[in-house]
């Protein structure tokens, strides 16, 4: 089961720097601390880390956390901002440099594509170039520019995401009204801010019958989806409340919340248990925010770790290999479906599964349109890690490191076992000499 990250982030230099030039609202100011910060006027919105554009130090990473797949996009805020031109051109120069790494590294990087949303021609064209090139999904922020994410103007762009049934990351930016809010001290734009931009975007789509409307969107919901699975009872008396002749969705709040998918970035196992007692195990993957300042890898794996181990697994891993490898209608046939005769291959158009004779011509000869399969990419970079083993704890769990991610794969030896109390132990049942 390889594990996957699907909410990492990146910047490249060039964006970056177009930003410093031509961004409008947004400009670059050096925090307290000596860190440079991009801020939207006063408001804060995010902090530039090294691993943002390194993406050795990613792989390292990854590497040493025991993370296979990462599906990386390019964080807030994006590409909304200049004119149409410096748009269009910052979502084109960062789509190339991550489709790069994705070739550098065909086995471990896969990406959401950025669109210049506020030009539905431009991100048209940009969304078929870019799926072409290698994209597995659509990053958008919870607002573009202000606007809602169900303004008429979006229809062309969503209509075509639907139609290639691709998954949508809904990441969160600083909402409008901030500085109304008083929202630019103590980083309140990230801690309250970013959560209230998405519940509100998602809920707006709910009530206002987005998902009837769309319905091969694979929507994820950053951060846990905010503060939705909390006020799943609240929408759902607001239903019961409403005046009839104003209801647009086909069915209860409830059901559209169990539709989407969220990932596990809570900080707390206890919001994580919650959020899966709401919508399901089936509908949550794992994500870790790298690396942003408060990316939380180990609590991703120790929070899934509390878990019954199925529900581990599909969080960590399996849901993931559904969302982005689901569209069997590519290959013409249900037979793509069976895991037993198939080699799971992230490709390089969209995350899907293959014959395993496809898989054995993209071994032989790589290229951006066909990526090496997950469990031969696994199998390869596992064998770089140190053979150094040291003696289990009862909190080994909480270390996602090298040598431990090899006995999860290799050998039932150190298979995690579960307790009434749905606690981790690791039991050693065989001799770690044959490991080998």
């Amino acid at each position: 089961m390889p594990v996957i990250d699907v909410h990492t982030h990146i910047f490249t230099h060039k964006w970056l720097e177009l930003l410093r030039q031509r961004g409008g609202a947004y400009n670059i100011q050096t925090r307290p601390d000596g860190q440079q910060e991009v801020f939207r006027g006063n408001t804060p919105v995010v902090i530039p880390q090294k691993g943002h554009f390194d993406f050795d130090m990613r792989i390292r990473q990854m590497d040493e956390s025991g993370i296979d797949i990462s599906v990386v996009s390019l964080t807030c805020p994006n590409v909304y901002w200049g004119d149409q031109a410096t748009s269009c051109l910052a979502a084109r120069e960062s789509n190339d440099a991550i489709a790069e790494a994705q070739a550098r590294y065909p086995g471990r990087i896969r990406w959401f594509t950025s669109l210049p949303w506020e030009y539905p021609e431009a991100a048209l064209e940009e969304l078929r170039r870019t799926c072409e090139n290698g994209a597995s999904g659509v990053m958008v922020l919870a607002n573009i520019a202000g606007r809602n994410l169900t303004d008429p103007m979006f229809a062309p762009i969503w209509a075509e995401i639907d139609r290639r049934a691709l998954p949508v990351l809904v990441h969160p930016t600083d909402p409008p009204g901030v500085d109304l809010m008083d929202m630019t001290k103590f980083d309140l734009s990230w801690a309250v801010g970013f959560m209230f931009d998405t519940t509100l975007a998602i809920t707006r789509m709910i009530f206002e019958g987005f998902f009837d409307q769309y319905p091969n969107l694979k929507l994820i919901a950053s951060h846990a989806g905010g503060a939705l699975p909390y006020l799943a009872g609240r929408f759902e008396k607001a239903n019961e409340i409403g005046i009839p002749q104003r209801r647009k969705m086909k069915r209860k709040p409830i059901d559209y919340l169990r539709r989407i998918y969220y990932d596990c970035i809570t900080y707390s196992p206890a919001s994580l248990e919650f959020l899966v007692s709401v919508v399901g195990a089936d509908r949550v993957l794992f994500g870790t925010d790298w690396p942003h300042q408060v990316y939380d890898i180990r609590g991703a794996f120790a929070n899934t770790a509390r878990l019954p181990k199925e529900q581990c697994d599909a969080i960590r891993g399996n849901n993931a290999l559904r969302v982005f490898g689901s569209d069997a209608s590519r290959g013409g046939s249900e037979d793509l479906m069976r895991r037993d005769t198939l080699a799971i291959l992230f490709s390089q158009r969209h995350l899907a599964l293959a014959p395993r004779a496809t898989t054995t011509a993209a071994l032989a000869r790589p290229d951006r349109r066909a990526a090496p399969p997950i469990s031969r990419s696994i199998a390869r970079h596992r064998t770089t890690g140190t053979r150094s083993v040291k003696k289990a704890s009862k909190t080994e769990h909480l270390k996602p490191i090298r040598y431990r991610r090899r006995y999860r794969e290799r050998t039932p030896a150190r298979a995690p076992t579960y307790t009434a109390r749905n606690t981790v132990r690791l039991i050693p049942e065989r001799s770690l000499a044959k490991l080998g």
